[in-house]
């Protein structure tokens, strides 16, 4: 298979990076330009460590805490539809479809989420239940999202890229807060937070919170069946010393319910659906005055799922990481790390769809290393490399390859030529859903990802950021038809090749409006292998839009008002039966003390309804709510 001009041009502008001169007058800490403060975000995700947003080598968007509280947004996927390059769409009242560059499904299996380090997508199909994972939102300090391969830093399944939710620390959530509210769509919801010191060196937080969501609407206008209840608590606890020694504990807890929409042979009972579940992490980390830092973390993480009369599961995960950071002759930033997974489940094994064996124990074990090289004072480059093991495939290597170079006091170009894998899982080895049945002879599914960026200051208020992706897909996972007397079998019997540009600007004409604007633009070509009769897998082609659109703006014309809102353009999706949609959701604040504020929110306002996903016969609708926030003047 033949590289496109993209390839060429990366390297050819890698050599030219590596060879430039000093540059006197650019300045190797990009917090010294004039690229505003803006650009001046620290983000993690890319490698593990602290760094600028705009000299990151990787298409990186940071949405703020207070992004997320201005949208209105009730929940993290509501949240994520803020962010320029995802594809987000609402299968029912209780599912969620999200995907970077392709790949989107209910199962979509290329997408690493985390929760502060903690990695919760289900290694049962590599993918993440977004109706069971959910913070308390005004918790969130950013979310930072990586679009594109990130398997180096974060393992197999950050083939397509990263979300990655950071809350805050326990010191900056101090005193009361508390939120109440409800609508037509979001009936009802309210949560509540308490934070407090412990001494001189230590700081606490718990809170609690309860969510109500109504049913959405069949294409009928009949009632879908897909409400939900969820109920959530937790609590996180800092202690930091004079030495810098940091350590964190924190906890969660929840309880959902779930109205079951399934066919009456599925669910004769007519019992809801449930999921419950708690985890636990603990964090240390020490630095030293040689500008070194150790972390260690561990979690341990329970869930238990039930479907009526389709799936159930119960699943203990165990993980314990660890990092290490360290400068080498002023010119090397390394980090390495490794770690170590067991993630045990056991299937209910309904008539629907069974596992065998029902359970399963699968450990995992990696190693890695990234050294960012300082090679002139505008140029550096990264090179990475994860060693991975596992029970599926055995030994595995995935390297990466990223540069930066500073071309000016406004402008970074970036690239990035990386191998991700997608491991198999017990949906590819061990499942049998009526005539399909797993194979334990599957294969990784690989990815060698090109990427090329440039973040740019137009103005002094005006900032563009672009990147030109191409993705080669080997080993794609379809399924070789059978016959009378064999069971059809989950192969590695497909390519693919796809291609994109994704373009965001942030504009600030006034300094009290903010506008960001985005577009994204992608394209997917399947190829079966040529001894397969596989016809299905090739209609994954049509499973994501070829274009979507952003425009975001917050105005506060005083302390007292501020009026938020997004309107989005998702084009059709052929493989799913949905047309193109616009959606616009607004938010109106009214600060009516220091303490108390009145939120009246709207969500996906103009039209009554609309269909984001063909899965389930459900249409998203417009729904408006309002909420009262109380916030003390001593907290934060």
């Amino acid at each position: 298979m033949q590289r496109p001009v993209l390839r060429h041009f990366l390297l050819v502008s890698l050599l030219a990076a590596g060879n430039a001169n000093g540059m006197t007058d650019v300045p190797a800490d990009l917090t010294q330009l004039s690229l505003e403060d803006l650009l001046d975000i620290e983000v993690t995700s890319v490698s593990r460590r602290a760094e600028q947003l705009a000299t990151s080598a990787a298409a990186v968007y940071v949405l703020s805490g207070e992004d997320i509280r201005l949208s209105g947004a009730r929940s993290l996927p509501e949240a994520l539809k803020l962010v320029p390059g995802l594809h987000v769409a609402q299968i029912d009242g209780q599912r969620w479809a999200i995907a970077a560059r392709g790949f989107n499904g209910n199962i979509s299996d290329k997408l690493e989420v985390l929760i502060d380090g903690r990695s919760v997508y289900s290694p049962l199909f590599s993918g993440t239940f977004w109706d069971a994972q959910d913070v308390f939102l005004p918790d969130i300090d950013r979310i930072e999202v990586i679009r594109g391969p990130a398997s180096i830093t974060w393992g197999s399944n950050a083939v397509n890229g990263v979300i990655n939710i950071v809350t805050k620390r326990a010191e900056d959530t101090q005193g009361a807060l508390a939120y109440a509210g409800g609508g037509d769509e979001q009936t009802g919801f309210a949560g509540a937070r308490y934070g407090g010191r412990a001494g001189d060196s230590a700081y606490w937080r718990a809170y609690t919170r309860h969510w109500q969501r109504d049913a959405l609407v069949t294409t009928t206008g009949a009632d879908a069946r897909d409400s939900m209840d969820m109920t959530q608590a937790g609590f996180r606890y800092d202690w930091a010393s004079p030495d810098g020694d940091r350590i964190e504990f924190q906890g969660d807890v929840f309880d959902n319910t779930l109205e079951n929409p399934t066919q009456e042979f599925l669910n004769p009972d007519g019992n809801d659906n449930s999921e419950s579940g708690s985890n636990l992490m603990a964090r240390w980390q020490h630095s030293t005055a040689r500008d070194s830092l150790l972390a260690v973390q561990t979690y341990w993480d329970r869930t238990k799922r039930i479907q009526q009369g389709s799936f159930g599961e119960l699943r203990n995960t165990w993980d314990l990481q660890a990092t290490f950071q360290t400068r080498l002759w002023q010119k090397h930033e390394l980090v390495i790390g490794a770690g170590y997974r067991s993630s045990s489940d056991e299937q209910e094994n309904p008539p629907l769809v069974m596992f065998t064996p029902s359970r399963r124990t699968v450990r995992s074990a990696n190693l890695f290393i990234n050294d960012q090289y300082r090679a002139s004072d505008a140029t550096t480059i990264t090179l990475g490399a994860r060693l991975e093991h596992n029970e599926f495939t055995g030994f595995d290597v995935q390297p990466s390859l990223r540069f930066s170079h500073v071309l000016s006091e406004r402008t970074v170009l970036w690239g990035a030529v990386s191998q991700a894998l997608r491991l198999p899982t017990r949906l590819d080895e061990d499942v049998i859903i009526a005539s399909v049945v797993g194979n334990r002879d599957f294969q990784p599914e690989e990815l060698i990802g090109e990427e090329l960026g440039l973040r740019h200051l137009l103005g002094k208020n005006l900032t563009i950021d672009a990147s030109v992706f191409y993705n080669d897909y080997d080993k794609l996972r379809g399924v070789e038809p059978g016959d009378e007397t064999t069971p059809s079998l989950i192969v590695n019997n497909y390519n693919a090749e796809s291609t994109g540009f994704e373009i965001s600007t942030h504009w600030q004409p006034l300094p009290t409006l903010d506008l960001h604007a985005a577009y994204n633009y992608f394209t997917i070509n399947f190829t079966p292998d040529a001894s397969t009769a596989d016809v299905t897998t090739e209609a994954s082609e049509d499973l994501a839009p070829r274009h979507q659109a952003w425009l975001r703006w917050g105005w506060s014309p005083n302390s007292r008002y501020h009026l938020g809102g997004q309107l989005r353009y998702v084009d059709k999706i052929r493989g799913q039966n949905v047309p193109a949609f616009t959606e616009l959701s607004l938010r109106l604040g009214w600060n009516i003390t220091p303490a108390l504020e009145l939120a009246l929110s709207g969500q996906n306002l103009l039209d009554a309804r609309h269909r984001e996903w063909g899965e389930a016969d459900a249409e998203a609708q417009r729904g408006v709510y309002a909420e009262l926030v109380w916030r003390p003047a001593q907290s934060r």
